[in-house]
Order: structure tokens, then sequence, then C-alpha cells
């Protein structure tokens, strides 16, 4: 494979005007920040792999050939440093990639590429070209890792503010949320001058089945708007009403941008060069056109294609020809977990790819087309719209109760992984010490793993302790300090 470094082209393909590939590419990752994706802005460049034995034009640097390992030459590298304003310390491409976006991001987009969100299990994943070119875990002791991905959330979490939801809890739950997913201490998400709120516990589907009588208002299940062309309720069905597109959004938010969205669509009638597109959007803003989307492409094109638009500009991720079937329901789902953005056509996996540039959002919705419009015969139809989510993977719920017991009502304490128990096991993960025996609830813990070093009976502290140190270690960013008293606490330094 060859890799490139060079703009987007913008044109008009089927019904998106937007940023596409250049003709060769099979692959990309878009390294821009937010300004150059929304404006008409050459200077923004993706990275694209092509087959061994294409060549783009001049506009674009090539980096170099074989496998993602591969070392990126000293002059290449440096046309690459001032188009992206990094400074790399590194020259193999795929840890070139990783320094890009996680270390020397931008968590808030914009001067920089947006910072890469760890996915499912908290690994940071790279995809190109179909292709994991980059996994390595979330690690919270490593600032150079953790403070991008936290001051990214902390930016998110302080959006929530700002769009008036504070009233609903969501705030709360998006915080529950993290805990769950990371295993850190709340305080460590909030950013400054916001309320000390303490998080719940998440967990939130939506579904609408339109089962309804007819009406030109979508329903009964949600609440939606049009933001965009119009649409109905026909035969228990939601329907396109002209030939124009159609965009509507549930006013209903789920805990966490890590979420699904998914419908079952069909579409039937049409014929010549008409475009007949069903799609559902994830992470959709409150009120910008800011989404990622899962389009179904049924003509003239058979293909299943993702796009991101941020702030109404389009660019396609990715996308793969399918078979569809006419007049036949068939499921599409979208899912976000962290950077990582995959679609899934009747159950199968097809596309995945790496995008960091919408980071939060916790609202969904649908986009669809049918060129001839609407009526007894022509249409484009969808059904059983759900939204879901909490998609990072195997994490246990340890909460001051006995182990899977579950919390008061409305409250969530820290909340340990799978592997360890209780909030002291939590706090002194983030401290460098996991393992241990699960101790009763006000009780100390009776041993400690810390490294490959097992110590039985130590003395160690109460829960209360560990978390009061935990919350020195949020409030200070000063982990070896904190470790070290820990130790000290603990009777093992």
């Amino acid at each position: 494979m060859k890799y490139w470094i060079g703009p987007y082209i913008y044109g008009t393909v089927g019904q998106i005007t937007g940023w596409y590939w250049p003709v060769g590419a099979v692959g990309a990752i878009d390294l821009r920040s937010g300004p150059q994706q929304i404006e008409l802005d050459p200077t923004g460049f993706g990275l694209f792999v092509t087959e061994d034995i294409t060549t783009l034009d001049s506009e674009y640097t090539l980096l170099g050939s074989g496998g993602p390992d591969l070392i990126v030459a000293s002059e290449a590298r440096l046309l690459y440093e001032s188009a992206l304003k990094v400074s790399l310390e590194v020259d193999r491409l795929d840890l070139i990639l990783a320094h890009t976006l996680i270390h020397q991001s931008d968590p808030t987009g914009e001067s920089r590429v947006k910072t890469l969100i760890p996915g499912r299990n908290l690994w940071h994943t790279i995809q190109l070209g179909g292709q994991v070119i980059y996994r390595n875990k979330f690690d919270p002791l490593d600032a150079a890792v953790r403070e991008p991905v936290l001051e990214t959330l902390r930016g998110e979490y302080q959006a929530i503010y700002d769009d008036n939801l504070k009233s609903e809890d969501l705030h709360r739950e998006v915080l529950g949320m993290w805990v769950k997913e990371y295993q850190l201490p709340y305080e460590m998400f909030q950013p400054a001058g916001v309320p000390d709120d303490t998080p719940i516990l998440p967990g939130t589907t939506f579904i609408e089945d339109f089962d309804t009588a007819d009406s030109a208002t979508l329903g009964p299940n949600l609440t939606w708007t049009e933001v965009e062309g119009d649409a109905k309720v026909a035969n228990n069905e939601y329907r396109t009403t002209a030939a124009t597109v159609s965009r509507v959004r549930a006013e209903h938010d789920v805990a966490s941008a890590n979420h699904h969205v998914q419908a079952s669509v069909k579409f039937v009638g049409g014929s010549g060069a008409l475009d007949i597109v069903g799609g559902v959007c994830a992470r959709h803003h409150t009120s910008d056109a800011t989404f990622y989307l899962l389009h179904a492409h049924w003509h003239p094109q058979e293909e299943l294609s993702l796009f991101k638009c941020v702030a109404g500009s389009f660019t396609l991720l990715d996308t793969k020809s399918i078979t569809p079937t006419p007049n036949t329901f068939e499921n599409i789902k979208l899912a976000c977990v962290g950077s990582t953005i995959s679609g899934e056509h009747k159950g199968v996996l097809e596309l995945s790819v790496t995008d960091s540039s919408i980071a939060g959002n916790t609202r969904g919705g649908m986009r669809n087309l049918h060129g001839e419009g609407d009526n007894s015969t022509v249409y484009i139809a969808a059904d059983d719209w759900t939204i879901s989510d909490g998609l990072m993977g195997e994490v246990t719920t340890i909460t001051d109760g006995a182990e899977g017991e579950p919390a008061a009502a409305g409250e969530v304490s820290v909340v340990t992984a799978a592997q360890t128990a209780r909030t002291a096991w939590a706090i002194l993960k983030v401290c460098g010490a996991i393992g241990g025996t699960i101790p009763a609830k006000g009780e100390a813990p009776t041993e400690i793993t810390i490294g490959s070093n097992r110590h039985t009976n130590p003395n160690l502290p109460s829960q209360d302790v560990l978390r009061a140190l935990a919350r020195e270690a949020a409030a200070e960013d000063n982990l070896v300090a904190v470790e070290t008293e820990i130790l000290r606490v603990l009777g093992l330094s």
C-alpha cells in the first residue's frame, strides 16, 4: 500500500455536496481542524491510502510504501509537520498518526485535528483502509495521553451547560457514564467553574415504532423535529413527503456520546437516475447540522456510506457496495464508540473508520430521500428507530454495597473495572495499583497487588481514606506524589 498526505476534494456525488477522497484512494483519516472542515479551505489535509499501482497527482506527497510501520523519510516528515502544525520525535507512520491524533491534538479542534477518544474497552484505535494500524490501551498514568482526552471530555461536559440541558440531569448521567467507562474519579471530568454535582447511573434507550394514525406529525413514542425537508407517518411507517432531503432529529438525550442508532428502512419504486437513500444519524447536535450519518444508497448506486457533517459541511468517511432488496425492510445501524465510527447492514459490520471530529452530542435522527417524492407506489419508509447508549464493553458496576449490589437510587460512587473490586481498587488503579481481595462495606481490603508484588494483610486504610487521596489526585493532578503517599499510608513504601 502507498500512504499520501494532501487535500480533500470538494464536489457533489449523488445528493451530497461535500469533501471527498481523491480518485484512487481506498481509505482515509481526516487530519483537518474543525474550521478547515467547515470552510472551503484547501490547506486542510487528510492521510490517504492507495494500492501500490496507484499514483496520486502532484498535490499529494507520498509518505511511503509498505505497511503502517514504514519509516517516513525526513523530507516528507518535515512537510507533514508543517502542514499539520505538529512536532514529531517519531518516524514510523503508525506512531506519527498516534502522536498527531493523541499527544499533539487539539481538544477543541480549533487549531489542529481534534483528540482521538478511546473506543470499546478503552483502546485507542486507528483504522485506515479497513485495517487497524494502531491499537494501544488508554493509560491514565500517562499525562500526554490522559490530558488531551480528559480536556476534550471536559469541553463536552461544558457544552451540556451551554445547551441549557442541566435541568434534565443529563450532565450527571454523562458523568456517570464516563466514570463507568474510564474508572476514574468523577471530579477529573468536570471543568473549572461548574458545580460539583455527583454522577448518577446512566443507561438509556429510546424507541420509536410510528404505530399511530396517519399524520403530518411524527410519533407517537418520541418528540421529533423536522430540521430539513418534510416527513409524515403513513401506514405505521416514517415516510418522506417530497423529492427533497428529509432530516429529522429525536429530541431525547441518551447518557453518552457512545451510542448506536438503528432503523429498518425500505424503498418502494423508482427508476432511472433518481436518488433513493435511507439513513440514520448519531451524535446529532441539538441545533447545528453536526452529526455522523450512515446512508444506505439503494438507487442508482447500491452502496453503504459513512459521512460526517460538521456545521453543515459533509465529508465522506468510507463507502462499500451492498446488495439491497426492494420492497423489504432492512436494518441499518450506526455506532459511535470513542473515535471509532462503524456501520452495519442487515446485522453485518460493513464499515469501520477512525474519526475524532465529533466527540460529543447525545441525540440521533434520520436522513432520507426519494427522488420521486412520495405517493402510494413510490416512497422511502423507515420503522422501529432506536437509539441506545452504553457501548464501551464489559464493565462491572461495583458500588458501596456488596459486589454487584445496585447503588442507592440515583447515586453512583466511583466505578471499578471488571477485574478489580470496590471503589478502593479504582482509586488504586489511578495510582498504578490493581488487584487484591474484595473488602466488605466499610472495611479495609486485606491484600493488594502493585506491579508484580503481592502484599498480604498490609496496613491498608479504609475506602474513605483512599477516596480522599483520589480527590487530591484529581485536584492536584500529581499522580506520582499521590501514589507515593498511598504507598506510605499502606505501609508498602
